[in-house]
């Protein structure tokens, strides 16, 4: 009784002893499952990874930097540059309209009063000679001041107010006076070289053209030439 008693009370021991060395060793195998599957756990979840997403600088071969280009602008239109206006005074040759009463230019005008040339546009200007009034010029510029040309071929300025295209309806006319009482000579052009066209004797009346300071412009005997203006007096 005693002997059945003692053999059931080891079975028992035995089995308990089986059972704690089962679980040992499924705790260790299971140990050396992880540790082999652990190692592969990284890599795989890398991979499931969602690739990084391209910023906006790229990367050379060198290794350096390349910029993004930016947007574009649009080029505006391009800048205007001021023009300045010409000095005051400085006389334009205008474009003729209709009933301007300003022809092309150049053109023949006449003085309507005496009126001093000048060598500038300008009051400042130094004067060139007096023009009487009814003197012929040719006019090349046209402004607040134009510039003409006079019987002598000096080239000068006078106030625009004291010129006209219009020819005077009536001529006026000088006589000839020398010193000893002998002729003048009718030349060509205003110059003492030229060629004599006439001589024309003291105290004849010659027809003005046009007044200079040096030379003047006459006709006589129907020959149009020059006279020295000392040589001549205006008739009233």
């Amino acid at each position: 009784m005693n002997m059945s008693n003692s053999a059931s009370s080891g079975g028992r021991g035995r089995s308990s002893q089986d059972h704690s060395n089962l679980g040992i060793a499924l705790l260790i195998i299971g140990a050396v499952i992880l540790g082999l599957v652990l190692p592969l756990l990284p890599p795989l979840s890398n991979k499931l990874k969602t690739p990084p997403v391209a910023t906006a600088t790229a990367t050379q071969n060198s290794g350096g930097p390349v910029a993004t280009p930016g947007p574009q602008q649009t080029a505006g239109p391009p800048a205007t540059q001021a023009v300045a206006p010409p000095p005051a005074g400085t006389p334009v040759a205008p474009t003729p309209t209709p009933n301007s009463g300003i022809p092309t230019l150049p053109a023949n005008a006449w003085t309507v009063d005496a009126v001093k040339m000048r060598t500038e546009p300008s009051t400042d200007g130094g004067i060139v000679t007096t023009l009487p009034a009814n003197t012929a010029v040719q006019c090349l510029a046209w402004g607040e001041w134009a510039k003409i040309t006079n019987a002598a071929g000096t080239e000068g300025y006078v106030k625009s107010a004291y010129l006209t295209f219009e020819a005077p309806t009536t001529q006026q006319t000088a006589k000839v006076r020398t010193a000893d009482g002998t002729s003048v000579n009718l030349r060509a052009e205003a110059n003492g070289t030229s060629t004599i066209l006439a001589p024309v004797p003291d105290a004849a009346t010659v027809t003005i053209v046009s007044w200079g300071a040096e030379w003047s412009q006459v006709k006589y005997n129907d020959q149009t030439g020059y006279i020295k203006s000392q040589y001549l007096e205006r008739n009233p």
